[in-house]
């Protein structure tokens, strides 16, 4: 009887195929034309909070209120941009902020870190794990609106009158604060 040989097989390649390009803010969703961000936070009022305001500037909200949460919705959802509390139990918002960071798929989707405390090692944190903005609580409404422009490219339709127009008057809705551009307390 003869032996049969067979060929060996190449070597599992090493180098992976490029990743595909980001979604443009224009690719929002099914027909919407909105961007989509998610909202992270364990405190209900926090997210109310933020959902009236970034409703307001014509944003589709999907909400979450764990890290575990977060990282379901950013493979489902793919959100443009990502808004997230630090301090929430289980999965805090800086493992949750590098999960996003470090995944092939997700990676390039822009994460905002949000807390009550304005501590440099928070900063620290924040920028080890990935966050590219770190903004304080409680919210206003023009740091939200900034983050939203410096990270997210405008979609064609945002005209002068929208919330997202580099004009838009967004020092005047701060979230509850004073006309003075003072946090409201929360």
């Amino acid at each position: 009887m003869e032996a049969r040989t067979r060929p060996i097989p190449d070597p599992v390649p090493t180098e992976l195929p490029p990743l595909p390009p980001p979604l443009p803010a224009t690719l929002a969703g099914p027909g919407n034309g909105r961007l989509r961000v998610l909202l992270v936070d364990d405190s209900r009022t926090m997210r109310e909070s933020a959902r009236s305001l970034l409703e307001d500037a014509g944003c589709q909200l999907i909400l979450a209120s764990s890290g575990f949460e977060a990282l379901c919705q950013v493979a489902l959802q793919r959100p443009h941009l990502v808004f997230m509390d630090i301090a929430m139990p289980e999965l805090d918002g800086f493992a949750a902020c590098a999960l996003i960071r470090a995944s092939a798929r997700h990676g390039h989707t822009p994460v905002v870190l949000v807390s009550a405390n304005d501590g440099r090692l928070e900063r620290a944190r924040a920028e080890l794990a990935g966050a590219q903005r770190y903004i304080l609580k409680p919210f206003r409404k023009a740091d939200l609106l900034a983050a939203l422009r410096e990270l997210v490219p405008a979609p064609p339709a945002a005209d002068a009158a929208s919330p997202l127009a580099e004009d838009a008057d967004d020092e005047d809705d701060d979230g509850g604060g004073d006309d003075d551009g003072t946090r409201a307390a929360g």
